[in-house]
């Protein structure tokens, strides 16, 4: 920043700034590293969600609880992040007056394995 009586240098400066930025996002975004905790939280019952979630492979928790409304199902989902956009058209597809939130996970105590339905099949028969 040599000339700062040139505010053309200014702009230039925000513009790789925020080119920088937004390139960023898109590369991860793309790569789609790492864990998501999605949060359901529904008033309908959520059975037949959580069915198709594990019937696809996903673990999922269950937790009955109260709001100011009633009784509500909470449903948490930890997923690798390329799933995503799959859970989240299921849960809309079950459920689309479902509240959910997702955050990013920097670290799972045990290793999430992805099963498809057939192995989650399996699994559940030898129990």
């Amino acid at each position: 920043m040599q000339n700062l009586d040139n505010w053309i240098c200014y702009v230039a400066f925000a513009g790789g700034f925020a080119a920088g930025n937004y390139t960023g996002m898109i590369i991860d975004e793309r790569l789609a590293l790492g864990y998501e905790l999605v949060r359901v939280i529904t008033k309908a019952k959520a059975g037949g969600l959580v069915r198709a979630l594990r019937n696809e492979g996903y673990g999922t928790t269950q937790v009955q609880a109260y709001s100011s409304e009633g009784e509500v199902a909470i449903v948490y989902i930890i997923i690798n992040r390329k799933k995503l956009k799959s859970v989240v058209e299921m849960i809309r597809k079950f459920n689309p007056r479902a509240s959910y939130t997702i955050e990013d996970i920097r670290h799972v105590s045990k290793d999430i394995v992805y099963r498809r339905s057939k192995d989650y099949k399996t699994d559940q028969k030898r129990k």
